[in-house]
């Protein structure tokens, strides 16, 4: 008789226990179901552009740890939206309630260290991602929001210091950037006249990316300061070996090197010697510019179309018509067709050559008569390329 009653209540346990376990998976998988479908409906609105029906969702919705993901798409939704206000004061409230799971702090923090950014809250979004840097699993998620937070303030020393306390897996993915910030820091102390400082944070760039073209040109103007030609042009040649789409530049600081005292005859040497080994139309320029002061300006047009015949491209041809206009008169007896309408294309192609870009960032598009090494559209180093070398069936700026 008793071995019967324990045989029933081990089949009631058994039975009672397999029950819970039913309700149990229903009840998540309803749950499931109940979640899906509302993030569904959410995603509808956001494609809708639906905000009073996306506040009348999230008031029905109670904060709890079932929702955090919830409140938090529309947060970002608000932000994407330009209501910046409303997703601060939504990250804010998520942020101070107290059923707010550990694991998910630091992702709510980070939202809205988003929100003061785009609300241009720089300082209080500086403050709140060193506060997430505690958390070793948002750091590697708060550090490129630190770093554009001291790239707008130029505040390049922090950049560096929080960069390079992180461990040295993650430091390597920066190299690039903080070999830029070196050279942020080398220049101001070049401005400064403090040549030798400036020459540290060279150093220290190159340490950090052996490759930096940037770093080249900054050792190339320091030495041509210092009246170390040989030095500079060493370094220019550097560039051209690194990217000789850097052609146009380098021919400019060759022509600074002159300014400074370097011999027209050796400059001339190296841009010939360059230009055999990089037949690049920023070289020639340099050269037909210099063969110009030197008084072989024939000389110099003869190069120029030479070069333009092998290589047609259009910043060329304006650079061509600009060189002949300014050293040779524009006579019919010279040129042989009627003077004004030569004169006419001339005068067209100095205006063309005064509104060409000649840079270009190969990231975003971004066009610029100057060089930036960071680019001020998409944030992006080292992107913004010369085009003096576009061929002519390309897509030039005008």
């Amino acid at each position: 008789m008793d071995g019967l009653v324990q045989y029933f209540i081990l089949l009631g346990s058994v039975g009672i226990g397999y029950a819970i376990a039913y309700l149990q998976f229903n009840f998540k998988k309803f749950h499931y179901s109940s979640q899906e479908k509302l993030k569904e409906k959410l995603n509808l609105l956001f494609h809708l552009d639906d905000d009073r029906e996306i506040s009348k969702l999230l008031k029905s919705l109670e904060v709890s740890k079932d929702t955090f993901g919830i409140h938090l798409a529309v947060g970002g939704h608000y932000r994407k939206s330009g209501e910046v206000e409303k997703a601060i004061g939504l990250h804010q409230n998520l942020l101070g309630h107290p059923e707010i799971p550990s694991h998910i702090y630091g992702e709510v923090a980070l939202e809205l260290a988003k929100d003061y950014m785009a609300a241009g809250l720089l300082d209080r979004a500086e403050a709140l991602l060193l506060k997430i840097m505690e958390q070793k699993e948002y750091r590697a998620l708060a550090i490129p929001k630190l770093i554009d937070i001291y790239q707008q303030e130029k505040e390049w020393e922090k950049a560096l210091k929080i960069v390079t306390s992180l461990d040295a897996k993650l430091v390597g993915s920066y190299h690039s950037r903080l070999a830029h910030f070196c050279c942020e820091l080398a220049q101001f102390l070049i401005d400064r006249g403090e040549y030798y400082e400036a020459q540290q944070r060279i150093r220290a760039s190159l340490d950090f990316d052996k490759g930096c073209v940037r770093a080249a040109f900054l050792l190339s103007d320091l030495n041509a300061k210092l009246k170390d030609f040989n030095s500079a042009l060493t370094n220019l040649k550097k560039v051209m070996h690194a990217d000789e789409a850097y052609a146009f530049d380098v021919a400019n600081n060759v022509l600074q090197c002159v300014s400074f005292g370097l011999e027209r005859d050796v400059a001339l040497r190296f841009l010939q010697k360059m230009y055999n080994d990089h037949p690049k139309l920023g070289l020639i320029v340099g050269i037909s510019e210099l063969l110009g002061e030197m008084g072989r300006e024939r000389e110099a047009i003869d190069l120029l179309e030479n070069h333009l015949k092998a290589y047609p491209r259009l910043f060329g041809l304006l650079q061509l018509a600009g060189f002949f206009h300014s050293h040779f008169p524009l006579t019919t007896s010279k040129v042989g067709v009627n003077e004004r309408v030569l004169s006419d294309i001339v005068e067209v192609c100095g205006q063309i050559r005064s509104e060409i870009s000649l840079y270009k960032c190969l990231c975003c598009g971004f066009e610029a008569k100057s060089l930036y090494w960071l680019c001020p559209s998409c944030r992006v180093w080292s992107s913004i390329k010369p085009v003096v070398d576009t061929p002519l069936l390309s897509k030039v700026a005008l």
